[in-house]
């Protein structure tokens, strides 16, 4: 085994640091992506697939350099590549327990992203079904949006104070109408997007 002196340990370390950074950004666009879907809020869902598309991207930059940074071990774990829990197993202290905390988190990060991007096509297709019976896609738990109201001001006691109008309402998205095809071209986009993680070298290093 090579290349594992103290720097190496803690370049490792810092690199696996910042693909945690990374993976916890990718998995608030899932997430965001996930509430606009349910939402029926189709507006920016194209804003949405492509922010997630670059977290995504950068995930995988940095993975293969964390990939690079393993690969100079020279260790061979049971199944040819080294899982991190493997290459945590040969880490001197502190090393190790940072690395299987490392471990630990990145796991649970991972887990939540595949979870979400399961529900996320769950409710793309619940999205094109709607679609089709309807025509269009609406909230699924409808809440009226609150617009901006009007304020007056008032005198009371000498002192000017602001007294808001009452709000007016509006229906979500009424303002920016997409056509049902741009719709159903966006929610196709939105399913395949859930099933492109795919980071195969991450997967079988956590395993």
């Amino acid at each position: 085994m090579t290349g594992t002196g103290s720097d190496f340990w803690g370049d490792l370390a810092g690199r696996l640091q910042v693909e945690r950074d990374l993976l916890e950004r990718l998995r608030f666009r899932y997430v965001a992506l996930d509430l606009m879907v349910e939402a029926g809020e189709a507006r920016f869902l194209g804003w949405a697939l492509r922010d997630l598309d670059r977290a995504r991207l950068k995930v995988r930059e940095v993975d293969l350099a964390r990939a690079a940074d393993v690969a100079r071990l020279n260790l061979k774990g049971a199944r040819g590549v080294p899982s991190l829990r493997e290459v945590a197993a040969v880490a001197p202290r502190p090393w190790s327990t940072i690395l299987r905390d490392h471990h630990d988190d990145l796991s649970a990060v991972v887990t939540e992203i595949e979870v979400t991007a399961h529900r996320i096509a769950q409710h793309g297709r619940d999205g094109l079904a709607e679609l089709a019976r309807t025509g269009t896609v609406g909230p699924r738990r409808p809440e009226p949006v609150l617009a901006a109201a009007d304020a007056a001001l008032v005198t009371g006691g000498g002192a000017a104070v602001m007294a808001p109008e009452v709000a007016r309402l509006r229906a979500p998205g009424t303002a920016d109408a997409i056509e049902p095809v741009a719709i159903e071209c966006l929610l196709h986009d939105v399913i395949a997007a859930a099933g492109r993680l795919r980071i195969p070298a991450l997967l079988a290093f956590l395993r």
